[in-house]
């Protein structure tokens, strides 16, 4: 489950346009430079939506649990911040 008490529910962001949606949270893993940020969670289901960076990108769901078992971490530096501006932070659009 993650910690932050403050993030959305599943659908509560969905008529924000998603260049504005604010990120929670970026999720990292060790092996690799693809990463998920995080805009809505559902606690119940430890189920996060996001934008998921890797070899296709794309907006979608995907279970936290799973991204933990697979070594995926919390970055512990990410602020919340707009979409549009965490990526270009990162350097990628």
């Amino acid at each position: 489950m993650l910690e932050d008490g403050d993030m959305p529910d599943l659908y509560a962001t969905e008529d924000i346009p998603l260049e504005e949606e604010v990120v929670h949270q970026r999720w990292l893993h060790p092996t690799s430079d693809h990463y998920r940020l995080v805009v809505e969670y559902d606690p119940r289901r430890d189920l996060a939506f996001g934008m998921v960076h890797g070899l296709h990108d794309e907006w979608r769901y995907f279970d936290i649990a799973e991204l933990k078992e697979a070594g995926g971490y919390k970055d512990p530096t990410w602020e919340p911040c707009r979409y549009a501006d965490g990526t270009k932070s990162i350097g990628r659009s």
